[in-house]
């Protein structure tokens, strides 16, 4: 799971995914083959330099957040499920937009990803 803030500190969006995605987008990036995602995967085990690789991911596709005249959003936390702060539990439940994609990156397995915002 990862968190957008705007400058002011408030957090303004929650993306969240499942490991399937984190390791296929993390490996894709890497260029890792396939098999060695799968295998990650298997074995639900994502290495530093997956989770590396999958924040990048995340971090380049949070631009997309950022529109002229709005506040800027940057990637600022990136959690697990046990370690979350209170305003992010807040608006990962009560974000009156929730967006759900299944996504696949080519020849890699496919997986979700969840928008709270």
């Amino acid at each position: 799971m990862c968190v957008f803030r705007a400058d002011d500190g408030e957090c303004a969006v929650v993306v969240m995914s499942d490991f399937s995605l984190a390791a296929a987008a993390g490996g894709a990036l890497a260029m890792l083959p396939a098999t060695a995602i799968e295998s990650a995967i298997r074995e639900k085990t994502l290495s530093d330099e997956l989770l590396a690789n999958y924040r990048e991911v995340l971090n380049v596709a949070g631009t997309l957040f950022n529109t002229p005249g709005a506040r800027q959003l940057s990637l600022t936390d990136y959690l697990v499920a046990e370690t979350l702060p209170r305003d992010v539990t807040r608006l990962f439940i009560r974000a009156p937009n929730k967006l759900h994609f299944s996504v696949e990156v080519e020849n890699y397995p496919p997986g979700t990803l969840s928008v709270m915002l």
